[in-house]
C-alpha cells in the first residue's frame, strides 16, 4: 500500500517537474524481501543530482554510473551524509537532498546490508 502512494506521488511529482523544467530525481520506494523472509524498503540516492528521498528503511548511495557506494538506514545516512536532506513537506515522507556524500563519509556508512 505505501509503496503505491509512493509511486502515485513520484508520477505526480515527475510530471509537474518536467513542466517546469526542473531537473530533480524523484527516488523510488521499494519494498522487498530479504533472503530470511523479513521485509525492507528502499531508496536510492544518486550522485550529481538533486533528489527527493522516499522515507525508506534503507538507503543505497550510488555514483554516477550505477555503481553502489554505500548502504545504510536511513537514519545512519541522514546522520553521517554531510549534506543532511531536508524535509520536503510532503505525504507520504520525502528528503530532499542536494549534495553527495564524502568519501569518508560513504566509507563510515558503509556496505551494509539490504
Amino acid at each position: 500500500m505505501l509503496e503505491a502512494l509512493f509511486d502515485r506521488q513520484k508520477e505526480a511529482l515527475e510530471a509537474d517537474y518536467e513542466k517546469e523544467g526542473v531537473d530533480v530525481f524523484v527516488a523510488s520506494f521499494t519494498a522487498g524481501r530479504r533472503p530470511d523472509g523479513s521485509s525492507v524498503s528502499y531508496g536510492v540516492r544518486g550522485e550529481g543530482v538533486e533528489t527527493l528521498l522516499p522515507e525508506a528503511e534503507k538507503l543505497a548511495i550510488m555514483r554516477e554510473g550505477g555503481a553502489m557506494a554505500a548502504i545504510g538506514t536511513f537514519e545512519r545516512v541522514k546522520e553521517i551524509a554531510g549534506d543532511p536532506p531536508e524535509d520536503a513537506g510532503m505525504c507520504p515522507p520525502r528528503w530532499r537532498t542536494r549534495g553527495f556524500p564524502s568519501m569518508e563519509q560513504i566509507e563510515r556508512i558503509g556496505i551494509g546490508q539490504m
